[in-house]
């Protein structure tokens, strides 16, 4: 996705050094003060300096405590992609950890300690798939097979409704969440393990499954929060032709009510699919449609196809196009040979893959050459975000993912144990901010804990009112009289002796 940016105020930094805020105490976190922001977007925009210090303390301190090659260190989150993920990212949901003050020590109130946010997954590539059992899935190789999908996953999530424009909102994927941003001091699992618990407990949005995008350091530490890695694979897609609609959806039904007052609840009954599916896909035609609302005749409505989108999502795209894994110092036209093709189609095939690709290139060993279908355009990975100074080839995608246990029928907490376990171990306090808070309203408690004492209008608000002088102190002297003061006193003098002034 290109983002349009647009002129912001200025970043403001923190009152306090990145380096004397704490880390959060394992498991409890009873020093801390979780915040669940309703609708936090502006509070994020404003903490920005604070959660690009933060991730960039939370890697320095990892490294000192087990160092890595620095070719093997993994980035810090960047300002670039933090902006841009407020600034898309909708909905958007977020928990901020913040520092308790200590006795005595106000200012110490309102640190920031830890941030997640996470949203509707959507994409910009029209030929997008979740394929786990693709070729080309994982060019950077698993650590262990059990840290990796078998295909189940990947195929549940592909067959899941979306809808949406590659060339403006982007192709919405409404039962995947997404993990955008996670920064932590110590406190990444529990933020995770908030995110899930508020995500089965969605009803506005009936999210199936999360994913998310890691660093190579960071897999391990998804892998024991229940994530897996998963194949996300995309291809240049063609242009849509002149007059045809960009629209991207899940293979649907156009069905038109067969008698009056039908309503979408009964047509999902009809066609054994989900009655939030075909209130989604019909949206922008009738955005006031509801489960119950009555139809009239002939109304048209689009209906997901749940046999094709299950069958689409097992469709194996491995058996069109032919690799050759070549030998060592083998080059393509000895591998044109082999197969009894035109050395000039290999190279042209691979040639945006392998840059300066020649007849005679000497390869190493293990390199995958397209060998056949040179007209097909085949599929590569797909990577959700890279850096603004990475090179084309530089983005090693590490896409996971974990299936949701959605709330019913009351259920207070996640079935899953591990997420279960991580919130109940809570001792800190956890406070749900309202929609509309203004920090004015409560400056003594919520405002200074949630770090707002930056701002210099809410500093005098939020300051404890100052000490009261004894009572045998000195009288406080007068301010001096300022120089403009002095000059007209001076001059109205000189006036008053003018004769056109007399008496005046």
């Amino acid at each position: 996705m290109l983002a349009l940016r647009f002129q912001q105020k200025p970043i403001v930094p923190p009152s306090y050094a990145p380096s004397a805020v704490p880390n959060a105490v394992k498991d409890t976190l009873i020093d801390s003060c979780i915040f669940e922001l309703e609708q936090g977007r502006k509070y994020l925009i404003d903490s920005m300096g604070e959660m690009l210090l933060l991730c960039n303390s939370s890697s320095s301190r990892s490294r000192s405590s087990s160092p890595v090659p620095s070719s093997q260190a993994s980035k810090p989150l960047s300002l670039e992609y933090i902006a841009d993920r407020l600034d898309v990212d909708d909905p958007l949901y977020s928990f901020v950890c913040r520092t308790h003050a200590t006795p005595g020590r106000r200012e110490d109130a309102g640190m920031l300690q830890g941030f997640i946010t996470a949203t509707t997954f959507t994409n910009w590539q029209s030929d997008f798939r979740f394929d786990s059992s693709h070729s080309s899935a994982f060019t950077n190789p698993p650590r262990n097979d059990n840290s990796v999908d078998d295909g189940e996953l990947s195929r549940g999530m592909q067959a899941t409704a979306k809808l949406g424009d590659p060339f403006n909102e982007g192709i919405v994927y409404p039962h995947v969440a997404e993990i955008s941003l996670l920064g932590g001091l110590k406190c990444g699992k529990q933020l995770v393990a908030l995110m899930i618990d508020k995500l089965e407990a969605q009803r506005r949005w009936e999210y199936e499954y999360v994913c998310l995008q890691a660093t190579e350091n960071s897999v391990g530490f998804y892998e024991r929060m229940g994530f897996k890695r998963i194949g996300c694979i995309v291809r240049d897609a063609p242009a849509p032709k002149e007059g045809t609609s960009p629209i991207v959806s899940s293979i649907n039904i156009e069905y038109r009510t067969e008698v009056e007052n039908e309503t979408p609840t009964t047509i999902a009954q009809k066609f054994n699919c989900a009655v939030w599916d075909i209130l989604y896909l019909n949206k922008p035609l009738l955005p006031t449609l509801d489960k119950s609302s009555k139809l009239m005749a002939s109304t048209k409505i689009f209906v997901p196809n749940k046999p094709a989108m299950d069958s689409d999502a097992a469709k194996d795209c491995n058996s069109q196009i032919k690799w050759h894994s070549a030998a060592d110092d083998q080059t393509p036209g000895q591998i044109a040979q082999i197969y009894g093709v035109d050395v000039e189609d290999v190279v042209k095939a691979n040639a945006a893959k392998f840059k300066g690709l020649m007849h005679w290139s000497k390869l190493e060993e293990g390199t995958k050459l397209q060998v056949s279908h040179f007209n097909e355009i085949p599929w590569r990975q797909y990577t959700h975000w890279t850096f603004p100074d990475d090179g084309e080839e530089a983005g090693n995608s590490y896409m996971m993912a974990r299936k949701l246990n959605r709330r019913r029928n009351g259920q207070k907490e996640s079935s899953d144990e591990l997420v279960a376990t991580t919130i109940r171990n809570l001792k800190c306090r956890r406070i749900k901010v309202p929609k509309h808070w203004i920090p004015q309203e409560d400056p003594k408690e919520m405002g200074v804990m949630l770090g707002v004492q930056k701002d210099p209008k809410k500093a005098a608000l939020l300051a404890p009112p100052p000490p009261k002088p004894p009572a045998d102190a000195p009288p406080k002297p007068k301010n001096p009289p300022s120089a403009y003061l002095l000059y007209s006193i001076d001059s109205r003098n000189k006036m008053k002796d003018l004769p056109e002034f007399e008496g005046k």
